[in-house]
C-alpha cells in the first residue's frame, strides 16, 4: 500500500536488497511458521476464526531486516516500520455468521486458542 510513494528506481533497488537477504539466508528450512492453534478474533466481536502461527527466530529475524530495509528505501515511514514490528502471523479461515448473543455463548473468549493440532 506505501510502495506507490517509491520512484522506480527507489521500487528497483528495494527489490534487489530484499532480493538479496533472500538470497543470503543461510538455511531457508529455518524460516518456518508453527501452527500453534485456532483462535477468535477481533476481540470485541470474536466472529473470525484464524489459524494462528509462531514463527521461527530466522523468520522473525529476515522480516525485521526486510522491515528496515523498507524504511531505509522510504517504502515505509519510521513508526510504520515500527508498527509492523508486532507481527502476529496468522490465516483467516472464515467468519462466523451469527449474531454477537450467539457467539457469546460459545465457551471460548476471543483470540483464545482453541486447541492445538
Amino acid at each position: 500500500e506505501t510502495l506507490h510513494r517509491l520512484s522506480a528506481t527507489q521500487l528497483r533497488s528495494l527489490h534487489t536488497e530484499l532480493n538479496k537477504m533472500i538470497a543470503n539466508v543461510a538455511d531457508p528450512t529455518q524460516l518456518r511458521l508453527a501452527f500453534t492453534g485456532l483462535a477468535f478474533f477481533p476481540p470485541e466481536k470474536g466472529n473470525l476464526v484464524a489459524a494462528m502461527f509462531a514463527p521461527s527466530a530466522e523468520l522473525v529475524g529476515l522480516r525485521n531486516a526486510a522491515l528496515f530495509a523498507a524504511v531505509a528505501g522510504g517504502a515505509l515511514e519510521e513508526s510504520e516500520g515500527q508498527a509492523q514490528a508486532d507481527w502476529v502471523p496468522h490465516a483467516t479461515l472464515g467468519k462466523i455468521m451469527t449474531s454477537t448473543t450467539a457467539l457469546r455463548k460459545l465457551a471460548l473468549p476471543p483470540t483464545t486458542a482453541l486447541r492445538k493440532l
